[in-house]
């Protein structure tokens, strides 16, 4: 049973190539999938993930936003913390930004980067000479 669902969460995740390859030996990328996939085992009715970009590179970073999106899609509810707005805005369907542990913005990805308040926040504000000023 439990090796059951040990495949199962690797063909979810794309992994079933690699079901016999120790863990170590596996790409950064394919590592993350793997986290997933280990928690997938526990049926999660949520799913937490803490910047699971992090580290990672242009394809293998594609290859997780569309891991997750196809969760998602799939019907599993993840909190995703990021600080890599392009990945965000790949992944989720709704954004929360906090500054300074309080929200400032909720909507979806269009929302949230045509949001004045996240603009000064994370880009500054624009000041007579053209160069961007802290907020």
């Amino acid at each position: 049973m439990i090796l059951e669902e040990a495949l199962e969460a690797l063909a979810r995740t794309g992994l079933a190539p690699w079901a016999g390859a120790p863990a170590e030996s596996l790409p950064l990328g394919k590592q993350r999938a793997l986290q997933v996939a280990r928690a997938l085992c526990g049926r999660p009715k949520l799913l937490l993930l803490d910047e699971p970009a992090a580290g990672l590179r242009g394809d293998e970073r594609r290859e997780l936003a569309e891991l997750l999106v196809n969760l998602r899609l799939g019907g599993l509810t993840m909190l995703l913390r990021s600080v890599r707005s392009g990945f965000v805005s790949e992944v989720a369907d709704r954004v929360t930004v906090l500054d300074m542990g309080k929200v400032i913005a909720e909507g979806t990805p269009t929302e949230i980067r045509e949001n004045e308040a996240v603009i000064t926040a994370y880009l500054g504000t624009a000041t007579a000479d053209g160069l961007l000023g802290a907020g």
